[in-house]
């Protein structure tokens, strides 16, 4: 097992191969012994972990980056006018700090340093009221050259359990919208779809079955400019949220229908993720 370990870790060999260099007559026998061995991990998520850099810690927050208490008693009045002023240009700032402290983590490319940034943003900014989230969130969004923050604010509306949260999270979504749009071209009409996609599940969640129609109205649109372009995956995700709606209207039969088309697509995306996989990925598969 040792000596199978090394091969995994040092070499390119599938794992089939390592098999039969460690003695084993097939790499289905090899993997189970593996695993006993190895407290229930397989050769390829050892392989993978082995070939893994260690994650970097994150950077400590930039000494300039405003405190959260003092935000809390500026915007509930506690400090005069010209300190809250002071303190909301500091925390529009936050983004850039945030993002300056990633820079010498990269390579020179955006796309691995802003979902950190986003979720670093993210969480100094959750446990402000919304008007002083919405300002934030429409300062930094032209900072990013990917939809990392926008992604982010798609999740915490689908995870917030309450439905008023869900539907303030899915507007400061929307307010990343504009900032994309000239960035990303073509692609920025997936990106406007989910964004509505996501306004209309908020809104179907909180009574608010009309505009959740226009919403959804609005990503369907999007989604037939874009074509081929069109992302499936928020094809999918629209089909289930008006699923949802449907249910809320009693229209169960359309329901299933838009349901099974959602998951109809999700499974093409599956196949076609599982199809690109290397032929030794059969831990990850």
């Amino acid at each position: 097992m040792r000596f199978g370990a090394r091969l995994l870790a040092e070499t390119k060999l599938k794992v089939w191969e390592i098999a039969a260099e460690a003695g084993y007559a097939s790499r289905h026998t090899f993997s189970r012994a593996f695993k006993r061995w190895n407290k229930g991990e397989g050769p390829g998520a050892f392989r993978k972990a082995a070939r893994s850099p260690a994650p970097e810690p994150p950077p400590p927050a930039p000494e300039s980056a405003v405190d959260r208490e003092q935000v809390r008693r500026a915007l509930a009045t506690e400090l005069p006018a010209e300190s809250a002023e002071a303190l909301s240009n500091r925390l529009y700032s936050l983004g850039d700090l945030v993002r300056s402290g990633y820079s010498e983590l990269d390579s020179g490319t955006s796309g691995p340093v802003e979902p950190k940034a986003a979720r670093d943003l993210w969480q100094w900014i959750e446990p402000l009221p919304f008007e002083v989230q919405l300002r934030a969130v429409e300062s930094q969004a032209p900072n990013y050259e990917t939809p990392a923050l926008f992604h982010r604010l798609c999740t915490v509306s689908l995870e917030a359990e309450d439905d008023g949260r869900a539907l303030r999270l899915a507007a400061l979504a929307l307010a990343c919208v504009p900032a994309l749009g000239d960035r990303l071209g073509e692609s920025s009409l997936s990106i406007f779809a989910r964004a509505w996609a996501i306004a209309g599940n908020a809104q179907r969640r909180a009574g608010q079955l009309e505009p959740a129609t226009q919403s959804f109205q609005a990503a369907t649109v999007a989604l037939e400019m874009a074509d081929e372009e069109a992302h499936p995956v928020v094809t999918a995700e629209l089909c289930i949220y008006q699923a949802s709606l449907e249910t809320e209207r009693g229209n169960y039969h359309l329901a299933d229908e838009l349901a099974e088309r959602g998951f109809e697509i999700l499974d093409l995306v599956v196949e076609h993720v599982l199809a690109d996989l290397p032929e030794d990925g059969g831990e990850s598969r």
